[in-house]
């Protein structure tokens, strides 16, 4: 986090991070990633996909600070689940309405 206070004694602002990469929260240390980033208040949004967003996991994104949580729609049901994978676009739409719904996020 050295880099993020030399960029705010520089640019008088912190730097905005997008967390991308398929599925970012299966990654190890993401968890770990994130509060480091909630320490330094540090904001962030993430770009992943709806497979692993459960309640209890858009309530942890929320107490650590997400802003946003990006879902992609690829077109409607069809061209989305030829995109994507079969069933996806429901799941999209699903995840979207309940679990980040019910964890009264401001995304």
């Amino acid at each position: 986090m050295r880099l993020s206070r030399r960029g705010r004694a520089f640019y008088d602002r912190l730097p905005y991070f997008y967390i991308t990469g398929g599925d970012p929260i299966l990654h190890p240390d993401f968890w770990k990633l994130l509060g480091l980033m909630k320490q330094h208040s540090v904001p962030f949004t993430i770009l992943g996909n709806p497979f692993h967003l459960t309640d209890e996991v858009c309530r942890r994104l929320k107490e650590y600070g997400c802003e946003k949580y990006q879902l992609s729609i690829d077109g409607l049901r069809e061209t989305h689940d030829w995109f994507r994978k079969p069933g996806s676009f429901d799941i999209t739409l699903e995840k979207s309405a309940a679990s980040i719904g019910r964890a009264s996020a401001p995304w």
